[in-house]
């Protein structure tokens, strides 16, 4: 059998505290994405001063988000970002944040019509991707979605007229479509507004998590999260 390993790997020690955990996470820009061979991003920059502060070692690895999702639920010192704090997850994880605030939307082709409300889209093609909490929530409300194994095909399946819509993360739609040069798109409705985590295995002890939330707490009072925020703009 063929050994699996991670697209990329990110180490950090701080040995002032002696629980190290294993984080976990995706390619989802802003928020987390590799930068010159490094994992980076909004998200990811947040993790690293807050694990800092807290005197928390961590070890950060990129994988496809079902992956990264389920090692965050099967072991226990794995955390996983940046993660949409939802009802169905709720019980399934301990959780540090919120990181970021990251608004859901649906995309369209420049030339479509409005749209005045999700339910208005019941019977159209929706594109979204597998794991993902706007593919999971769309789908239990008996949207039409299909899926992908990567969000960055949804664009061009959109442009192509594959898609009737494509429902994303505002901030990383934007992304994607800059990223590929894709012009001819629009966002056409906010149909949510949330939040994501770090969220982490229920056998991470509490300790750690609240040395976690303290440190971020610390981090939004003196700035520093807003402005890890800006460098992204």
């Amino acid at each position: 059998m063929m050994k699996s390993f991670p697209l990329l790997f990110a180490l950090i020690t701080a040995p002032a505290f002696a629980e190290n955990l294993v984080i976990t996470t995706e390619d989802y820009p802003p928020f987390n994405m590799t930068v010159s061979g490094k994992i980076s991003g909004i998200s990811t920059e947040t993790v690293e001063e807050m694990a800092k502060r807290a005197g928390v070692g961590i070890a950060i690895s990129l994988y496809p988000w079902e992956r990264a999702y389920n090692m965050a639920q099967q072991d226990g010192k794995t955390c996983v970002y940046s993660t949409t704090r939802t009802t169905q997850r709720e019980s399934l994880f301990k959780w540090v944040g919120p990181l970021v605030n990251n608004n859901w939307v649906l995309y369209a082709k420049a030339d479509a019509k409005a749209v005045g409300k999700l339910e208005d889209t019941k019977a159209a093609k929706i594109g979204g991707y597998r794991g993902d909490a706007i593919a999971n929530f769309l789908k239990e409300g008996g949207y039409k979605v299909e899926e992908t194994n990567n969000d960055s095909q949804n664009p061009e399946k959109l442009l192509a007229g594959r898609i009737d819509y494509w429902a994303t993360g505002e901030q990383l739609g934007a992304h994607l479509a800059k990223q590929k040069g894709i012009t001819g798109i629009k966002p056409v409705l906010t149909f949510k507004e949330t939040q994501m985590y770090l969220a982490c295995n229920k056998g991470v002890p509490d300790a750690v998590v609240t040395k976690l939330n303290d440190a971020l707490k610390a981090m939004v009072s003196d700035g520093t999260v807003a402005k890890i925020g800006k460098k992204y703009q």
